[in-house]
């Protein structure tokens, strides 16, 4: 394992065993170009971040991400024990990320390239979603165009509707949030993983009605444990 710092730069990157893949994390300024509405930019950190990834040495981006300025938050938790961050009204915009090619959510679904809003989700406690992971925190990606609510919360029925956009499947595109881990102290960080998995571990800026602003650390999974093929 070989973690790298590069605090003036932004940097923090990640080595992991699995299959000679490196992950990392650089600054990603907001462009003015971005194909969604003015109010839906406005409500964003202009400095994102970007992941890299580095098989064998070759780096490419897997994906861009940009936080909401604030978001509002419950003043206590509204969910079931094992959320981590059932604070957070269901709906509410977390931020915009992009995939310049085509990746998977967490249920192995196919995600086209484009830009997709993140809003909070929790999983229902079913058996038609029990193998998808072990905590019931999400975000629901739907395609940025059609999501012009800036950070104002959507409504479920509308959420799921627009997220199954980002699928193209019956089911919403979603990621995982994960608890955060506390042996890294690093935010943003990547948290080292032997699986192949890259978990980006972030501070968020929230507040709780007329509160000051407050940090949320956060934990996303931006590339899933990959699915192995165990046969028939």
């Amino acid at each position: 394992m070989r973690i790298k710092l590069l605090l003036l730069s932004f940097v923090c990157l990640a080595s992991l065993a699995w299959g000679q893949r490196y992950y990392g994390v650089e600054p990603a300024p907001l462009k003015a170009s971005v194909p969604f509405s003015a109010a839906l930019k406005n409500s964003l950190d202009p400095q994102g971040m970007r992941l890299i990834g580095a098989p064998d040495d070759d780096k490419i981006t897997l994906c861009e991400l940009w936080w909401s300025k604030t978001v509002f938050t419950y003043s206590k938790a509204l969910g079931p024990g094992d959320a981590s961050y059932s604070n957070l009204e269901k709906g509410t915009l977390l931020g915009v990320i992009y995939f310049p090619a085509p990746t998977k959510d967490a249920r192995g679904q196919k995600v086209r390239p484009g830009y997709y809003t993140m809003r909070y989700v929790e999983m229902p406690p079913d058996q038609a979603h029990k193998t998808v992971i072990a905590y019931p925190d999400f975000v629901a990606l739907s395609p940025a165009a059609s999501d012009a609510k800036s950070h104002e919360t959507v409504p479920m029925s509308t959420l799921l509707l627009l997220s199954r956009r980002a699928s193209r499947t019956k089911h919403p595109a979603v990621m995982a949030l994960v608890p955060v881990n506390p042996g890294y102290s690093d935010f943003p960080g990547i948290v080292p993983d032997e699986t192949g998995q890259a978990v980006l571990q972030v501070k968020i800026k929230t507040r709780t009605g007329n509160k000051p602003l407050e940090e949320l650390k956060l934990a996303i999974v931006l590339v899933p444990t990959p699915k192995l093929d165990m046969g028939s």
